[in-house]
């Protein structure tokens, strides 16, 4: 009878060991959104100056910094660079903000908005003999997007960020930067970025 008893210890034990395995092998893993996170991705961007130029559109790369202060609160300083009309036009673009997670899921939706440095380089030869012209200024950017978390420390991530505000300073070539004063203009950029995030 104790033999018994202690073999059918022994199944039971195997049985339950075998079952918790099994439940822990099918559980989600849950992703991890505090701490410092780093994205590198692609950018395709579109750009509207309100002097009646007509929009330009290029590629090129996004660059994210960001530090998760809660599982879904963060703040980041983040730049992207293009290039426009073969390389006859470049757009940059210095961003420092927030970022909400609407979800802890697998698949993240998130809402974010930032301070915008903008700056447009452009070469225009026919009209300033081979100088290049370039402007600046400040806007508000929002934007949404979404998180797929691929690991608990590793995701990808696809957002769109819209950014107004005005250029307020100008230059040509080496020359120092000038404010436009009230012959400032009005800007519009879209951008669609796809990148990976490492999350330490």
């Amino acid at each position: 009878m104790k033999k018994t008893s202690v073999l059918s210890a022994l199944l039971a034990s195997l049985v339950w060991c075998s079952t918790g395995l099994a439940q822990d092998a099918t559980t989600p893993q849950r992703f991890t959104t505090r701490g410092f996170q780093f994205t590198v991705g692609m950018t395709g961007a579109r750009s509207t100056i309100e002097k009646g130029e007509s929009p330009t559109a290029g590629i090129g790369v996004s660059l994210h910094a960001g530090y998760g202060f809660t599982r879904r609160l963060s703040l980041f300083l983040g730049g992207t660079g293009t290039t426009m009309e073969s390389g006859k036009y470049a757009l940059a673009h210095v961003d420092l903000g927030g970022r909400l997670l609407l979800s802890e899921a697998q698949l993240r939706p998130y809402l974010q908005a930032a301070w915008t440095g903008r700056q447009a380089r452009e070469d225009i030869p026919e009209h300033f003999d081979d100088q290049v012209v370039q402007i600046r200024g400040f806007g508000p950017s929002v934007g949404a997007g979404v998180e797929y978390g691929v690991s608990p420390e590793a995701a990808v991530d696809v957002g769109l960020v819209y950014t107004g505000g005005d250029y307020t300073e100008g230059k040509i070539t080496k020359d120092p930067w000038t404010d436009l004063g009230s012959g400032r203009f009005g800007g519009r950029s879209l951008r669609f970025t796809v990148g990976v995030t490492a999350r330490i």
